[in-house]
């Protein structure tokens, strides 16, 4: 089979592999749809640690092939959401309130075993582990494309609202109008939020925030957002801010966007970038960043959480499919990643075919 792999230093390539064998309590699927993600380029850039000569990708709709001992309830041909983080199902984590946030199973940060600790998802097939766990049969009224959208950055973008407890009718500032952002703002219109202001820099997103359901789009780069906010909520500012971005800047963005006694809820993929500093001085606290509550959140993974989103996708409450705006062969992955990396033309997500 093809497989698309980090080769270390910074490079990657195209490769012919063997077929995945699967252990106890794993799937074979055959991949039908998968999609680039950024933290696939951090991992090629060595800005989050990846192992060379592991197939890259975590976001995947497939077809399964096999299923080994230990996995019950699916069969051969089934379509099915694959979640970018797999956890395990049986820890504390996964069984306690947690649902699986921040289960460690073989090492792995958040469950983040694709691409990282084992292959993943940009070859024509592929094994997934904890698959009783993590498999989420795709209803017939659901196309690849509305599914594989949410196997990492949507399902992260709605993790940031939930986390946020926003509530209905708060004002919610979002920065970063990428795909985490995009369905930060998809979420929080579906939580009932009264108000939503984009925040970024590149217009053809801020065109695509307003498109999904914002109430303002905000560049920065021509703006002061931080006034510009502060006018819009009569000096209040938001009660909410999302950071969607992963960086020092926009973190504190968002920090001095949020009111007093707000919330920050940052989802954003900092990378090995270094320390990030917050202006924790005794003039900051008394300016009321002392006063604000802190967030941070990564993508839910496990099948229940899958059976969510593919039930509303299902009845009609969301489609983030217009995100999937290029499409490539597997043969030609590589002029796929120049192009989500470059952005030399408006791209969110790019979508993978065998």
């Amino acid at each position: 089979m093809k497989g698309y792999v980090f080769a270390g230093d910074g490079r990657a390539e195209l490769r012919e592999l063997p077929v995945p064998e699967i252990a106890s309590g794993e799937a074979l699927v055959r991949m039908r749809l998968a999609s680039i993600c950024a933290t696939d380029l951090k991992i090629i850039d060595g800005r989050i640690p990846g192992r060379p000569g592991t197939v890259l990708g975590h976001e995947l709709v497939g077809e399964i092939v096999a299923v080994a001992d230990g996995v019950r309830g699916y069969a051969p041909g089934q379509r099915v959401y694959v979640p970018g983080d797999t956890p395990c199902g049986q820890c504390y984590e996964c069984l306690g309130n947690a649902n699986g946030r921040g289960c460690h199973a073989d090492g792995t940060i958040a469950a983040f075993h694709f691409a990282t600790q084992r292959d993943g998802a940009h070859a024509e097939y592929v094994a997934v582990p904890y698959a009783q766990a993590n498999l989420t049969p795709i209803p017939d009224e659901v196309t690849d494309e509305q599914a594989v959208v949410m196997a990492c950055g949507g399902s992260t973008g709605f993790a940031a609202v939930e986390s946020s407890e926003l509530r209905m009718g708060d004002t919610v500032a979002i920065v970063g109008q990428g795909p985490v952002g995009l369905a930060a703002t998809v979420a929080a219109r579906l939580r009932g939020a009264g108000y939503v202001i984009a925040v970024d820099v590149i217009p053809w997103r801020l065109e695509m925030s307003m498109r999904l359901g914002a109430d303002v789009a905000l560049d920065a780069t021509q703006v002061d957002v931080v006034e510009i906010v502060r006018r819009l909520t009569g000096g209040w500012m938001a009660d909410v801010a999302i950071e969607a971005v992963g960086t020092p800047q926009t973190f504190l963005t968002a920090l001095r966007l949020v009111r007093p006694a707000g919330v920050l809820s940052s989802v954003g993929n900092y990378g090995m970038q270094g320390s990030l500093t917050l202006p924790l001085d005794a003039g900051a606290f008394m300016g009321g960043i002392g006063e604000k509550r802190i967030i941070t959140s990564t993508s839910p993974g496990g099948k229940e959480r899958g059976r969510r989103l593919m039930h509303m996708i299902e009845h009609g409450k969301f489609d983030l499919s217009p995100l999937i705006t290029h499409r490539f062969p597997l043969g030609e992955i590589g002029a796929a990643y120049e192009l989500f990396r470059d952005r030399r033309e408006p791209v969110f997500k790019v979508g993978i075919r065998p």
